[in-house]
């Protein structure tokens, strides 16, 4: 049994987010394209995408 909430983003996602934030993407960009806050986008770009599961 899993706890808390599901993830927002897929793993394909989360590789997209890092490399669009790579090609110098704007934060603010990805909440809007994305649909999540400022401190979930970081923590998805502090991550390694093997673990976004």
């Amino acid at each position: 049994m899993r706890l808390g909430q599901q993830k927002r983003l897929t793993v394909e996602q989360v590789a997209e987010l890092q490399a669009r934030r790579k090609e110098r993407e704007l934060i603010r960009e990805l909440m809007v394209g994305y649909g999540i806050s400022k401190a979930t986008v970081y923590r998805y770009l502090n991550q390694e995408v093997n673990s976004a599961t």
